[in-house]
């Protein structure tokens, strides 16, 4: 894996969780 893509996958999961925070 390509650590762009790595990093991309953390971002995502990141705002997901956030999102998952905010409307919880």
């Amino acid at each position: 894996m390509d650590r762009m893509e790595t990093s991309v996958q953390l971002k995502i999961n990141l705002l997901r969780i956030n999102h998952i925070h905010l409307n919880s």
